[in-house]
């Protein structure tokens, strides 16, 4: 399912935008940005079948190319606003599918390992807009109540249910 979301653009603005873009001669990709790289399957989009591409993270960029990181890029999506899902995929052969999502526009692209799965959402989670929290916290109780927001006890499922104060603000206000 694709959603609108506070940080889309409007307009003629969101119209002519792509999620990916052909890599331009003034982008270099330097090994020192680099935050995570790995394998993942990507849709092509003329023979509709996954593909095995190497992407690569860095702090403003998702990078792919062919399947070495000298090889040209072939595409380059910008992070900024971008939201990402997890879910697992019961349609391809793929265990779990990461969909990257802004302006209405959303790309997949699918992980097979547990491991690889669990790497690649630890790496994006600094980078991109979550929408896995109710996956990633259990909610226990509200513990304050203002004008504009709520806060709430939750623990985290992932790390040993650890314990968390989060503040939820009405987009109302």
């Amino acid at each position: 399912m694709i959603w609108e979301s506070f940080f889309d653009d409007s307009g003629s603005e969101s119209e002519k935008f792509n999620l990916w873009k052909r890599n331009e001669p003034s982008m270099k990709l330097e090994r020192h940005e680099i935050i995570h790289s790995g394998l993942l399957l990507k849709s092509d989009k003329d023979s509709a079948t996954l593909k095995e591409r190497l992407f690569v993270l860095t702090k403003d960029h998702l990078y792919y190319t062919r399947d070495d990181i000298k090889s040209p890029i072939r595409g380059v999506m910008e992070l900024k606003f971008v939201r990402v899902s997890y879910f697992q995929d019961e349609s391809s052969n793929s265990k779990y599918s990461l969909r990257f999502m802004r302006n209405l526009k959303f790309c997949d692209l699918y992980v097979n390992s547990d491991k690889d799965y669990s790497v690649w959402k630890k790496a994006l989670a600094g980078r991109l807009i979550q929408t896995d929290f109710h996956t990633k916290f259990g909610v226990i109780k509200m513990i304050g109540k203002g004008s504009f927001a709520k806060v709430y006890l939750v623990n985290n499922k992932e790390d040993d249910n650890k314990q968390y104060a989060v503040k939820a603000f009405s987009k109302e206000f």
